[in-house]
């Protein structure tokens, strides 16, 4: 199971769809002042900390993670699109969009330990994240620009993963409330519960670089008599081939691309480019897949398909 800032982005879903969809009719009357001189809330400035202790800083995320939140469900509350958008609707987004930024804010003022410094530089990034995509979601509601509406929500939802990044970061060197909970259930319970699946996220963050090197090798299915039924290789220039069951190294029967890794969502992207069926190429049915690396200690790793679930579990070879 996995913890996700996302309950509190997906607040904000409904109004981005639905501008999406319906479009935000351009009113060439506008008054196009500033929002800040609009709907300023005038926040008085908050002081730098003093330098925390790791208890100290683990209880501060804790708290402006519960006002982020906060602020993502009266943000949602009111972002639901009426049947006629008019400059009240949009100034009031805007007063949402600035109260979710003061809380942003805060991060960036939190004295971190020493040993929280990778931890909180990674807060520090995904916050910004939030911040300029917030900006860029005022903006286009003010100039009505469906179009930067679309694209500060996918750089809304990237800020998100940042976030998620963070916090695995934090558990795993700390048990902490699960985001969105009431306080009772902690990371620790879930890693209980993950483990009964296999699941091991810590050792993704623990064991594969930022570059994913670490994947490149032959991976499959250990046979009856040892030896492994090479499934995946991934070459260190990026290219990948895919077999299927005692098909390798047979490249007359194989999917042939490139993969990469996403340390942020610990993901493996791969693109088949072609496949090839008793040597003639045939339709690639999928261009792109991406696997959640849910565990990863050199020698096997196990990752499931984001777009069906499955799960698949593979030894290294070589």
């Amino acid at each position: 199971m996995k913890i996700l800032f996302k309950v509190m982005v997906l607040l904000v879903l409904t109004m981005v769809f639905l501008v999406g969809c319906a479009g935000i009719a351009k009113d060439s009357g506008m008054d196009q002042k500033s929002k800040d001189s609009e709907v300023s809330l005038n926040l008085a400035p908050v002081k730098e900390t003093p330098q925390l202790t790791k208890d100290e800083y683990i209880e501060k995320i804790n708290e402006y993670s519960k006002e982020m939140e906060q602020e993502f469900k009266a943000f949602g509350e009111v972002s639901v699109m009426p049947e006629k958008v008019d400059k009240a609707w949009i100034d009031l987004n805007i007063k949402h969009i600035d109260r979710v930024k003061s809380v942003t804010s805060k991060y960036a003022l939190l004295n971190a330990p020493e040993e929280m410094d990778q931890i909180h530089a990674a807060y520090i990034e995904s916050t910004n994240m939030f911040s300029t995509s917030l900006t860029s979601m005022a903006d286009a509601l003010t100039s009505r620009d469906n179009a930067a509406l679309q694209n500060s929500y996918s750089d809304l939802l990237r800020a998100q993963d940042y976030w998620n990044y963070a916090y695995a970061l934090l558990q795993s060197v700390a048990d902490v409330p699960l985001s969105g909970g009431d306080g009772t259930v902690t990371s620790d319970d879930l890693k209980t519960l993950d483990r009964a699946a296999g699941i091991d996220r810590d050792s993704v963050l623990n064991n594969i670089s930022k570059d994913g090197r670490e994947l490149a090798g032959e991976w499959g299915k250990k046979k009856a008599d040892g030896s492994i039924d090479v499934i995946l290789v991934f070459h260190e220039d990026g290219t990948y081939e895919g077999y299927g069951s005692n098909k390798y190294p047979n490249k007359d029967d194989a999917m042939i691309g490139t993969w990469s890794y996403d340390y942020i969502t610990r993901s493996l992207n791969i693109v088949n480019d072609a496949v090839y069926s008793s040597g003639v190429e045939v339709e690639v049915v999928r261009p792109s897949m991406t696997m959640e690396i849910q565990s990863f200690n050199g020698s096997e790793i196990q990752m499931m398909d984001v777009d069906s679930l499955a799960t698949f579990k593979y030894e290294k070879d070589k």
